[in-house]
């Protein structure tokens, strides 16, 4: 049937004869539009929601910050203390790493570290000396080290020579005591031999004597001689045997002198190098203390220099008078350093701890770089998070505080566009979390309450 045929049977339909109706406009079939709608909006809504369900949407905390130095004004201060001998600086200027600020006195220093020095010379010579008596040296060789120093010294050549006049008059003194048991040990000696040939003679004497007695007494038997002159030589006999006790006890006292001479000899040597052993002691103590002071001396010496710690700007120097006397630890002045290296501190909601990870990364915007042709967006790594939550003084507010570490290669993109931070300067911080969908955003407080709800039945 053609289409002029259906708009008259309907027309039929209404029971209106047909050229009545000539003005009048038929209705339209609507079901295939209709449908065409439908489908669009299913297209549509599976469209979406699996965009919504798949389609990965990077995820950060937000928060605000601002920029901190990461390295501190430097603190110039001088561990003793003293007084000011030269000041070559003034408070605002810029000084450069190991630049002199400041020179102090060192005329007491320098007096004690002489006092030591000559204290420690005559100490080391003094062992040198003592060395030289304990080994029996007959001249003193000093060592190389102090012979040198002697050679343009004034002073230690005095106590060389001092330390030589007490090595000959020492020696010689021992050597004279040594000497006279010597001679006294000979002496004795000599004595003994004398009488042991003495006795010799006495003993054949009285042998011989013992002789005619036992002849003279068998003569006198037979009354061929007298008996005095028996008698006689009885009595030349007992004077022999009195010679030869009297000489053998001298002999014996003389022997006893030798052993006693020979023993103060040996005592005598062995109280000298325990006298000297026990000098050498002490002297080697007193060295250690001398040594030790002298170090901190040149220590102290070495520090009346004060050198800037770092390349920046003299800040809070008040001394403009030679003379001044600065206290031990006191602050002299703070050197600001000009290459700082700069931090971003931000507040992060507790809600958001548990997505915070050190090492994470971060974009940070300044309000004051929004220029775009400025790169106001730079980069920066998250490198630690207090332990514990904070409370704003203000609004009472707890949070966390994150620190930030601004990469390398954005400080070089702002020096590059002549720009520089300043502490203080407000931020805006960015920490990346990862990626989530947009359902994940839509459903998670729906998840959360449920649960909740499941936690709390």
């Amino acid at each position: 049937m053609s289409s002029n045929g259906q708009a008259l049977a309907t027309l039929g339909t209404i029971g209106l004869p047909a050229d009545s109706v000539a003005g009048i406009e038929l209705p339209k079939n609507e079901s295939p539009y209709r449908f065409l709608g439908g489908l669009m909006l299913f297209i549509t809504f599976v469209v979406m929601g699996g965009w919504a369900a798949f389609a990965p949407l990077d995820s950060a905390v937000v928060t605000v910050g601002k920029v901190i130095v990461a390295s501190q004004n430097k603190k110039v201060q001088h561990l003793d203390g003293g007084i000011v001998k030269e000041i070559n600086v003034h408070d605002g200027d810029l000084v450069k790493a190991g630049q002199p600020l400041l020179v102090l006195d060192d005329t007491q220093l320098r007096a004690q570290l002489d006092n030591t020095n000559g204290q420690l010379w005559e100490t080391e010579a003094s062992l040198e000396r003592l060395a030289a008596e304990r080994d029996g040296r007959e001249a003193l060789v000093w060592d190389a080290g102090l012979e040198q120093t002697s050679r343009d010294n004034p002073v230690l050549q005095e106590i060389l020579k001092t330390q030589n006049e007490l090595f000959s008059a020492r020696r010689q003194a021992f050597v004279s005591e040594k000497s006279v048991l010597a001679q006294r040990l000979a002496q004795s000696n000599k004595q003994i031999g004398g009488l042991e040939e003495e006795l010799q003679s006495l003993g054949k004497r009285r042998t011989s004597l013992g002789e005619d007695l036992g002849s003279l007494n068998k003569l006198v038997a037979r009354e061929m001689v007298a008996k005095s002159l028996v008698r006689q030589n009885e009595r030349d006999y007992e004077e022999i045997k009195g010679d030869i006790a009297r000489s053998s006890a001298e002999v014996a006292r003389l022997n006893d002198v030798v052993a006693e001479t020979q023993h103060q000899m040996v005592l005598r040597r062995e109280e000298y190098l325990k006298e000297i052993s026990s000098s050498i002691s002490e002297l080697q103590a007193k060295q250690i203390q001398l040594k030790s002071q002298q170090a901190a001396l040149q220590d102290k010496l070495g520090r009346l220099v004060i050198d800037a710690p770092v390349t920046g700007r003299v800040k809070g120097f008040e001394l403009t008078t030679l003379g001044a006397v600065i206290g031990p630890g006191s602050l002299i002045m703070e050197v600001v350093p000009t290459e700082q290296a700069y931090k971003v501190i931000a507040e992060v909601s507790p809600q958001d701890i548990d997505v915070l990870v050190t090492g994470q990364a971060a974009e940070v915007k300044f309000s004051i770089f929004d220029d775009a042709r400025y790169f106001p967006t730079i980069f920066a790594n998250l490198i630690d998070v207090s332990a514990d939550t904070l409370v704003d003084e203000k609004s009472k507010a707890s949070y966390y505080k994150a620190t930030l570490a601004i990469q390398e290669d954005s400080m070089k993109v702002l020096d590059e566009k002549g720009l520089s931070l300043v502490a203080g300067m407000p931020a805006e911080v960015f920490l990346e979390t990862g990626e989530r969908t947009l359902l994940d955003y839509l459903i998670k407080p729906l998840r959360d309450m449920v649960e909740r709800a499941f936690n709390e039945a």
